[in-house]
């Protein structure tokens, strides 16, 4: 019966190290203007207007294979 309270501990360690790991990033790439991957555009999209002042933004929903 000694050996349940370092079951217990055992087990509690195992959780919070489990719960403390980052999870891991995501590269696929979507190049879409919404995601926040490493590969999404969702930064660049947002900042157009500070990249190129004074200029007009045109917004193409047709993708490059229509």
């Amino acid at each position: 019966m000694k050996k349940s309270p370092l079951y217990s501990r055992s087990f509690g360690l195992l959780l919070a190290v489990e719960y403390a790991t980052p999870k891991p990033l995501n590269w696929t790439r979507s190049y879409s203007q919404d995601d926040k991957i490493p590969f999404g555009n969702y930064l660049a999209f947002n900042r157009l207007e500070d990249i190129f002042p004074n200029q007009t933004i045109i917004k193409y929903q047709q993708t490059l294979y229509e």
